[in-house]
């Protein structure tokens, strides 16, 4: 963020804070499974380890895109561990632990004048081609094009 540059500054901070609470307003859907917010909750057992599960990749997505690395801190195989998200939400876990890192590049990409090389490292990627292949897979668009786009 630039400081002698005021209105981009306040773009890039909405920017930022609608991409925080899409992102919010998406884990509490998956977390209620369809209730509303406000609804008193009892979670089921399957219903505690995506609480859990979507907790953890909110801290670690970044750095742990590893079905095995979430099964274990969980203290679950990766089979019973997929099996009970796909269940529950719909989506597999890859599909969950992409959908974090793919929204997190694509508000970085919009809203902040890192490089794109740079948002990749930041989402541990080992280098810019894979970010590239990554991102495009997911988007059907290159990072330099969505960054570029009106969406």
């Amino acid at each position: 963020i630039k400081a002698d540059n005021t209105s981009k500054c306040i773009l890039t901070q909405e920017q930022a804070s609608l991409s925080y609470t899409q992102l919010i307003l998406g884990l509490s859907q998956l977390i209620t499974n369809g209730k509303g917010i406000n609804a008193p909750q009892q979670y089921n057992r399957n219903q505690e380890i995506v609480k859990e599960l979507v907790r953890m990749v909110v801290m670690n997505y970044h750095t742990e895109r590893n079905v095995g690395f979430y099964a274990d801190k969980l203290h679950l195989s990766p089979q019973h561990l997929s099996t009970t998200i796909k269940k529950i939400t719909g989506k597999t876990l890859t599909d969950i632990i992409s959908s974090f890192i793919i929204n997190d590049a694509k508000a970085k990409l919009k809203s902040s004048e890192m490089t794109i090389q740079e948002i990749a490292y930041s989402l541990n990627f080992p280098d810019i081609s894979f970010f590239g292949k990554y991102f495009k897979r997911y988007t059907g668009m290159s990072p330099k094009q969505y960054r570029n786009s009106q969406e």
